[in-house]
């Protein structure tokens, strides 16, 4: 844990968009593929507690399973 002198706010909003497929494999397996693309914002505090601005993070997130059917 290293010790940064900014801090987050403790909560923030955003919007998640996401796109998926699932591709049967046989009877009960099958593989599943996705994208998430994430839209999140939060204000960015100093040490003394001044607003130093908001930080936007927007990552692609690509996701891979396996799904098994009884």
């Amino acid at each position: 844990h290293l010790a940064s002198p900014y801090t987050l706010d403790g909560h923030s909003t955003g919007a998640a968009l996401q796109a998926g497929v699932d591709v049967p494999i046989d009877p009960h397996w099958s593989l599943n593929l996705d994208v998430k693309k994430v839209d999140l914002s939060t204000h960015v505090y100093g040490t003394s507690g001044a607003d130093q601005g908001v930080l936007k993070l927007d990552p692609l997130v690509v996701g891979i399973g396996l799904g098994y059917r009884y």
